[in-house]
């Protein structure tokens, strides 16, 4: 009986092992199959008397051949690929689109700058703007189609996500109701019950990593919990969670319980991983790379655009429309939650392009419902904003933007997706409807005047500001500019900029704009002040009012301009004492040197002048002027302020000194252009003289004093008694005055010393003339010799002979008249222009006593001025309305085209669309190369699964034959079994 049963049970492992076989074979080409073996061991020995004998075999388990970790290499590889391939099939849409050559983007502005150069040959040519607007219009739909299609795309990445979320959501239930029947299986010890649904699990999970990237994990009762993200549950046992496409291509995560968890940013891998980084990443990333370029360009061909003069001799209006139209702003704007219900409204204005980065951003209100939000930008997760919503009209400013909060409700919990970028395509709409709306002329012109003696040009390079004051009002009224300006040269090296309203007397502006710096012989840009710039004076009275010159004088004082020292102080407004620049003014410097000084200061521009006002002349006895010194230069009897003026105005020296005159009234106006100190002296006959003003409050007298004191020589001799000069000699005086001489002869005996004082000045008299030279005698008794002349010209020189000297007390002496003179100084002006945001600060006493008057540094202009002025010439500028043959504006528009103003760092136009171009191209390829490596890996993944888990038919078909003999054998056990038995069992019968 044991060997039969032995046989027996060869015959069931045998049997069971060409079950498995055959199945093997039958399922060698079905998907997932996993190949089986049969586990077999040896039955429990039994005895036979005193030995151990054998019992045969069973078999414990029919073995599902795999490796776990195998599998889920193939699953990590098959999520790869499958996000690289739909990937790469996604950015294919869109790379044709963008790489179009012949409908590209690039081309479009290729036609539309040649179009405008074409317009600009010639302005006054209809059809040429025709073609323009006809250009222009092209551009702005090529945008549109480009930002449609771009759109459509981003539509298709949404479906494709829902139909991907629909069946992972199936799938993830059907491996949930696997688990459910193999934990019952498992439950009930059937050998190899499980192996089938374990690789239809195994096949749903491969399904599943093709849309998303998982990670599982086995449980101890054969079930596995799936997880995506970063460690979301989809599938827990027998239950699962599902996922649902929210706004803005947002992922959520859905549970039992009915919470919903946003996702987006875990999920990877996959087909849904693929749309998640196209729709995300380089889809979003081109949109908004192509809203940048037609939100900066629309702006910036606005600005030069309407600073220009149409057809119709008007100031130009906005070529594109508008980027921050009402429906723009809230178009800007969506919901990122799914609550619904009421909510307040957001806008979103874009006020700098150039400033906006490549970004979304999300607006939370806090989950506490006490109206606290942020802001973050999505591109680096930055917190760029947060603070309280009050209730009423806020507006949050950053990153270029102002983001306002209207008045409504705003709920916990709620969030916002502001893109202000996204759909910026569609900011490039055309505004202008008609050729004359074109604005390609200038509205300032230049004139030269016709008297200018040097070589200088001047033209307008652009208007920087038309609603700048200077255009203040209707621009075609009688005046045109608000005033027409005139640009007076002072000096070859300095000019004006005055109000030229009245071309007969063009007066200084309101501030004034004085003493501008340029160099002869270069071109130069003279912006006229910056746009955003301040432009700070001297203020001495404290009421506001720029004042021009500081004016302190004595007839006896020591001289001086009369300013302390004084601490100034350029803040930039952020507050960094660090970066606040500090300087000190001497006490008694020039305004010139303070200037110097102050323009080496980072953003300050320093110019000074000096102002004198003379005024109120007087003439002396026959109308004999004073004579005047002027800066050390001398213009001598001055007769009247009229002649004084060209007098100064055509003396080299003058001109030399920097010094300018012109008749202002009654009054005179010397200016030193520098702003040097202007040392005034008066002398000349009593009665003469004039007045030094500053134009203001500060006056001083002059006067000419008489001209000065004689040159005057004493003895030393008492000569009462007398002087006996009859003996011997002849006695000999040798007498100079004033550049004549002469000889005394003395031979008489002289009684008092009256008789030596009259014959002495008898003989120089006969000599010399009359009142030349005055004799006389002193309280003490001795010789007095006095010059008539006076002044710097009067000079005395004697020369006793032999004995004389000492007998009249007389020694080899000379002696000169000195000139009587009153003088003043009258000290410069300073005027600072500070570049935006800069701001001065002054302790009191100096230049900028009390608190400094600040102006608009801007005029609203840019010329060119080339060559060399000289002193007195003049351009004039002003507003034109013949703008259909002027084409100033339209060079500006074209010079767009080569201007840096998109992207970071800035690139022009052509080369932002070529960045916008290259990064997709770079994304296509780059994801073409990784789509091939994955395919490789994936390939080696499954390959190595197969030799484990795959069907060899030349395997199986001798594991057939090795079976099947087998189990011949088994029977023939039996049958030998079986003939011993009846053997057995007849011999004992």
């Amino acid at each position: 009986m044991a060997l039969i049963d032995i046989g027996v049970s060869g015959l069931r492992v045998q049997q069971t092992a060409l079950s498995v076989t055959g199945q093997n074979i039958t399922n060698a080409s079905t998907p997932g199959y996993s190949r089986q073996r049969v586990e077999v061991v040896p039955q429990n020995a039994g005895t036979e008397g005193s030995r151990f004998r054998g019992a045969g075999a069973r078999v414990t388990d029919i073995a599902r051949l795999t490796d776990q970790y195998v599998v889920s290499q193939v699953r990590s590889d098959e999520s790869l690929r499958s996000e690289l391939s739909t990937l790469a099939e996604q950015i294919s849409a869109i790379d044709g689109v963008v790489f179009a050559d012949n409908g590209g983007l690039d081309a479009e502005f290729g036609r539309f700058f040649s179009a405008l150069n074409d317009a600009n040959a010639s302005p006054a040519s209809t059809p040429q703007r025709q073609l323009l607007l006809e250009a222009a219009d092209s551009l702005s739909s090529r945008f549109a189609s480009l930002n449609d299609q771009l759109n459509s795309a981003l539509r298709g990445a949404g479906e494709q996500m829902r139909s991907e979320v629909s069946q992972l959501n199936e799938l993830a239930e059907g491996v949930a109701a696997l688990n459910r029947r193999i934990a019952q299986l498992n439950g009930e010890t059937l050998s190899g019950a499980t192996n089938q649904l374990l690789d239809q699990r195994d096949e749903l999970l491969r399904a599943m990593s093709q849309a998303v990237a998982l990670k599982v994990v086995p449980q101890n009762d054969g079930t596995v919990s799936v997880f995506v993200g970063k460690g979301q549950p989809l599938v827990l046992g027998s239950g699962s969670a599902s996922l649902a496409v929210g706004p803005n291509q947002t992922l959520l995560l859905q549970g039992d319980n009915g919470q919903r968890l946003e996702v987006t940013d875990a999920i990877t891998g996959g087909t849904l991983g693929a749309s998640l980084k196209f729709a995300g990443g380089v889809l979003t990333d081109t949109q908004q790379r192509l809203g940048q370029l037609a939100q900066n360009f629309a702006v910036r061909f606005n600005e030069v655009h309407e600073r220009g003069l149409n057809l119709e001799g008007e100031v130009g209006q906005p070529f594109f429309a508008d980027i921050n139209s009402p429906d723009n702003i809230r178009g800007r704007v969506s919901r990122d939650d799914l609550q619904g219900g009421p909510s307040g409204i957001v806008r979103v204005e874009v006020s700098d392009p150039a400033a906006v980065p490549l970004s979304d951003y999300r607006l939370d209100f806090s989950e506490l419902g006490n109206g606290t939000f942020s802001v973050r930008r999505l591109s680096d997760q930055a917190l760029v904003m947060q603070g309280r919503y009050a209730g009423s009209e806020q507006t949050l400013a950053f990153d270029g933007l102002e983001v306002t909060l209207e008045s409504g409700d705003f709920l916990a919990g709620q969030q916002y997706r502001l893109s202000p970028l996204r759909q910026g395509a569609n900011d490039l709409a055309l505004a202008v409807t008609a050729v004359g709306e074109i604005a390609l002329g200038s509205p300032a012109v230049t004139t030269t005047s016709l008297s200018n003696s040097g070589s200088g040009e001047l033209r307008v390079l652009e208007v920087n500001d038309i609603q700048n004051p200077l255009f203040a009002g209707d621009p075609l009224a009688a005046n045109g500019l608000r005033p027409p300006l005139l640009l007076s040269f002072t000096a070859p090296d300095r000019f004006d900029v005055l109000d030229n309203s009245d071309p007969t007397a063009p007066a200084q502006l309101d501030p004034p704009i004085r003493s501008q710096r340029y160099a002869p012989g270069l071109s130069q840009s003279l912006n006229l002040g910056q746009p955003g710039s301040t432009r700070v004076y001297g203020d001495r009275n404290g009421a506001g009012d720029p004042v021009p010159t500081e004016v302190v004088g004595s007839v006896d004082a020591s001289l001086g301009n009369g300013y302390a020292s004084q601490l100034l102080q350029i803040a930039d407004g952020s507050g960094d004492p660090l970066k606040t620049q500090t300087v000190t003014l001497q006490a008694g410097a020039s305004a010139a040197a303070s200037a110097e000084r102050l323009d080496r200061l980072d953003g300050v521009a320093a110019t000074a002048v000096t102002d004198a006002f003379l005024e109120d002349l007087s003439l002396g006895p026959n109308d004999a002027g004073p004579d005047l010194y002027l800066a050390g230069v001398v213009f001598e009897d001055v007769e009247s302020l009229e002649s004084l003026a060209t007098r100064i105005n055509q003396n080299p020296d003058a001109e030399q000194a920097g010094l300018r005159a012109v008749v202002e009234g009654d009054r005179l106006r010397v200016t030193q252009v520098a702003g040097q100190d202007l040392n005034i002296q008066v002398t000349g006959p009593r009665g003469s003289g004039l007045f030094v003003s500053n134009g203001d409050d500060a006056r001083v007298a002059l006067d000419g004093g008489g001209g000065g004191t004689p040159a005057t020589l004493a003895g030393t001799r008492d000569l009462r008694a007398g002087v006996d000069f009859s003996a011997g000699g002849p006695y000999t005086l040798n007498v100079t005055a004033s550049g004549a001489s002469a000889q005394v002869i003395l031979d008489e005996n002289f009684q008092t010393a009256d008789e030596i004082a009259f014959e002495i000045e008898a003989q120089l008299t006969a000599a010399l003339g009359p009142n030349r030279v005055q004799v006389g005698i002193d309280g003490n008794g001795a010789l007095t010799f006095t010059t008539t002349a006076t002044g710097s010209g009067a000079n005395l020189l004697l020369t006793p002979g032999g004995s004389v000297g000492t007998a009249l007390g007389l020694a080899t002496t000379a002696a000169s008249g000195a000139d009587e003179y009153q003088t003043t100084t009258v000290g410069g002006q300073l005027s600072l222009l500070l570049d935006e945001g800069l701001a001065l600060t002054a302790e009191p006493g100096g230049p900028f006593a009390n608190l400094p008057s600040v102006f608009a540094g801007d005029l609203g202009l840019t010329v060119a001025l080339t060559g060399r002025p000289q002193a007195g010439d003049q351009f004039s500028i002003d507003f034109t309305s013949q703008g259909i043959l002027d084409n100033r504006t339209g060079t500006e528009l074209a010079a767009l085209q080569d201007e840096a103003l998109v992207g970071d760092p800035p690139g022009t136009v052509s080369e932002a669309f070529a960045a916008l171009v290259q990064n997709v191209g770079a994304v296509a390829s780059q994801t073409a190369v990784d789509l091939e490596a994955a395919e490789s890996l994936l390939a080696q993944s499954e390959a190595r699964l197969a030799s484990i888990s795959g069907v060899n038919l030349d395997e199986e078909a001798a594991n057939l034959i090795r079976h099947e003999q087998a189990y011949n054998a088994s029977a023939q056990v039996i049958s030998v079994a079986r003939d011993i038995f009846n053997t057995l069992f007849n011999a004992v019968s």
